[in-house]
């Protein structure tokens, strides 16, 4: 009975203390800004404090819940290279309750929609949901946020993206703060801005001061191990596991790619936690087995993320393949083998098999061709060409995916129905939708002569129909330099074409589809596209279609300096960023002091 009075009355004691109104300052410091709070916006945000506050039983629950969670949320923000007090946003949006759902379906943690958890990596399918996985959906905010700060050039900014997109915040942006590192927070500021600075004035100061009574740990080694089995290994109570592992529908984990099991271990079982860290270190932060994943620029247009093997001993040859993923149209996609199926396919590029037939618009009884490139993302909703000339034996699907499109995209961009098939020779629109007094066009196929004449690279020697092009590629691997030879083997044919009007151009020795793409300000696409090319290989004589009449003529230059974003620059000209980026081959969105940026005029 003492015993329990003791318990009531420590309970009462840390209950007060807790109840205790924090003040909000006038000045706070978040992600490198220094932030200034009007009077009219402290008693905003005071406002919210005293709610958090007001209720010492919740209160007290957030707080435990934080002392648990944190450490793991504080090492993937660390990772990932965004401010430690975003931490504070997964209790603003879910108390940190894993199976927390909004009235918008927005679920987990971090509470993400389907769509938005799967473009940052996580997978939802009738398995598992990842949104309700710590590990898993914290690193999906933290690269929501750090993609989208490469664009704002502000954490505040960044954070009001979380809640309404990176379209809706830009509304919100102020260029006097783009790249500032003070920041006037007016009464005017978004509701979720201010509720946030509550949630980090109210936790700040309890958070971390008690040990927590558990640590999580993460387990990898778990491929198609159930939860029952994962129990049997560590001692840890199968409901436990249960409860921190809700992101499990099936409580088994699936091997279509690398998972991370949470383990709430004791904090006093030292000899558990120290086994598990040891054996089982953080597997989204490990390469699959036997490879190191690096990136490799192509072109303007193509990125590669090459995996290559280690000298080790391999359970199979397979496994120690290079696997090569490409960007197309800012898609990441896998080229497939011989022999794969989705499964196979899927479990290489790491991501969920359902979502790689959602990804591809694909069913499941559908065959996978070697050599194409499937998608490991959802296609965009416009190419970064203007125009397709269908050929023969094209489908809408088969265009949709050589561009990097959704097909019903490409269907509503060409007004066309549902079913309606398409004739060799129509010019489809890819990056605007056709206007409607624009009537379709189809142009004639001229057949294609063929030379029996074909040269092989480094040889001299002539072959039937076929040419070697061999490309090195040089990467850089930690301190050793790694180079790639891939080679390419095409059966290609040189195309007789009579002179014309100066709309083609010549292929010169030492040309490449990126040297003539930068000569006549287009891009390497546009000119594929032109002239029906399906990969980069050109030939010297041969002869490319131009089409200049469609691009700018005058352009200035601008040189970047201290502050400035491409969203900062982009407003400042009247021009949109795929513009910018295209004119300049940029294929991300990081700028330098100094650079100079081509701004062509309208």
């Amino acid at each position: 009975m003492k015993k329990q009075l003791l318990f009531l009355l420590l309970f009462i004691i840390s209950s007060s203390v807790i109840a205790q109104s924090v003040q909000v300052p006038d000045v706070i410091y978040f992600g490198g800004l220094k932030l200034k709070l009007t009077n009219r916006a402290r008693k905003i945000v005071q406002t919210d404090v005293d709610n958090i506050l007001r209720n010492p039983k919740y209160l007290q629950i957030k707080i435990d819940r934080a002392n648990i969670y944190f450490p793991v949320i504080e090492k993937i923000f660390k990772e990932e290279g965004i401010p430690d007090d975003f931490k504070y946003l997964s209790l603003q949006e879910s108390s940190l309750v894993p199976d927390a759902v909004s009235s918008s379906n927005a679920v987990g943690y971090w509470q993400f929609k389907k769509e938005s958890a799967q473009e940052v990596g996580m997978s939802i399918n009738h398995e598992v949901d990842e949104r309700m996985n710590i590990v898993a959906s914290s690193r999906g905010a933290a690269k929501y946020l750090k993609r989208n700060n490469a664009v704002l050039n502000n954490w505040i900014y960044a954070l009001l993206s979380y809640n309404l997109g990176l379209g809706g915040v830009k509304s919100k942006v102020k260029d006097k703060y783009v790249g500032a590192t003070e920041m006037e927070i007016d009464d005017d500021m978004h509701w979720y801005v201010l509720r946030f600075l509550a949630h980090k004035i109210a936790f700040e100061n309890y958070v971390g001061k008690t040990p927590a009574p558990i640590t999580l740990v993460e387990f990898g080694d778990c491929h198609k191990k159930s939860l029952k089995d994962i129990s049997g290994e560590t001692n840890i109570p199968l409901e436990t596991l249960i409860e921190y592992n809700k992101w499990l529908l099936k409580n088994k984990v699936p091997d279509d790619k690398n998972y991370v099991v949470v383990l709430p271990v004791n904090s006093d079982n030292k000899d558990l936690i120290a086994a598990v860290t040891k054996n089982q270190s953080t597997v989204t932060q490990q390469p699959v087995k036997n490879k190191d994943r690096i990136k490799v620029k192509l072109n303007s247009k193509t990125e590669i993320l090459a995996s290559l093997p280690e000298p080790s001993q391999s359970s199979s040859t397979e496994d120690n393949e290079l696997v090569i993923i490409v960007e197309v149209n800012g898609v990441k996609a896998i080229k497939a083998r011989e022999g794969d199926t989705p499964a196979r396919l899927a479990l290489r590029a790491g991501i969920a098999v359902d979502a790689l037939l959602k990804y591809n618009e694909l069913r499941k009884f559908d065959k996978i061709n070697p050599g194409q490139f499937y998608y490991l993302q959802m296609k965009r909703t416009k190419a970064l060409v203007l125009f397709h000339t269908v050929q023969e034996g094209e489908t809408v699907w088969s265009i949709a995916q050589k561009y990097g499109i959704k097909t019903s995209a490409l269907r509503a961009k060409n007004r066309m129905e549902k079913n309606e098939s398409l004739k060799p020779g129509r010019v489809l629109w890819l990056k605007r939708k056709r206007p409607k007094n624009t009537p379709v066009e189809i142009k004639k196929i001229e057949p294609v002569k063929i030379t029996e004449k074909v040269q092989v690279a480094e040889t001299g020697k002539s072959s039937e129909n076929k040419v070697v092009k061999q490309d090195s590629i040089k990467v850089n691997n930690d301190s050793n330099k790694n180079e790639i030879k891939e080679t390419v083997v095409n059966n290609t044919a040189s195309v007789d074409v009579s002179e014309t009007d100066g709309e083609y151009h010549l292929v010169k020795a030492g040309e490449t589809l990126y040297s003539i793409s930068k000569l006549y300000n287009v891009s390497p696409d546009s000119i594929k596209a032109w002239n029906n090319l399906e990969n980069n290989a050109i030939q010297v004589g041969q002869k490319l279609k131009i089409t200049i009449a469609n691009q700018k003529t005058g352009y200035i230059i601008h040189e970047v300096k201290q502050g400035d974003t491409l969203y900062k620059i982009t407003r400042e000209y009247g021009i949109t960023i795929d513009e910018l980026k295209m004119w300049n081959d940029k294929q991300d969105l990081n700028l330098k002091i100094g650079e100079q940026l081509k701004i062509y005029k309208k």
